[in-house]
């Protein structure tokens, strides 16, 4: 990674992005399907990226 790349992760609940789904009406299986996460190369479900603002 160079200087001008930026990384951070951190661990939620698996409920934020249920929360967050239906909040914003997104059902996209990549966003609370584990198995399609996984399928997808995540190792998971990814986190809606309004959601990690």
């Amino acid at each position: 990674m160079s200087k001008d790349e930026f990384s951070e992760e951190q661990k939620v609940d698996r409920y934020r992005a249920v929360f967050y789904a239906g909040a914003s009406g997104d059902f996209n299986p990549i966003h609370i399907d584990p198995s399609v996460g996984e399928k997808a190369g995540f190792g998971g479900p990814i986190l809606h990226g309004l959601c990690t603002a």
